[in-house]
């Protein structure tokens, strides 16, 4: 996988949810400060194929992680979502029909 040439501190900004996404707008506004919790721990993003990785620093929370992924699995079924506990790497899979829904939790560019 290719790493994206974004600064990995500015990913994670979720300001609507992806076309699918059950989330109400207060969970939203928390999965948002999650969110923004997590970025400065982001060692890495990569991304191909309908799979994203990011990868956290060692001394991240594991519980901050395993809650984003507990919220996203209910709101968004049609995601998959795996924790890898030795390199702290969540990775969020979609198929062709819904791999936009990516994109929420990459970083936005300014292009």
């Amino acid at each position: 996988m290719s790493d994206t040439d974004a600064q990995p501190a500015a990913v994670l900004e979720v300001l609507t949810p992806p076309a699918g996404c059950t989330i109400s707008a207060q969970e939203l506004a928390t999965q948002r400060d999650r969110l923004r919790a997590l970025a400065p721990f982001l060692t890495e993003v990569a991304r191909a194929n309908g799979v994203l990785e990011l990868t956290f620093a060692d001394d991240i929370d594991r519980s901050f992680i395993d809650e984003l992924i507990a919220v996203e699995e209910r709101c968004c079924s049609f995601l998959g979502f795996a924790y890898e506990d030795e390199t702290h790497r969540p990775t969020i899979t979609a198929n062709a029909e819904n791999e936009d829904a990516l994109d929420h939790f990459v970083p936005h560019r300014d292009s």
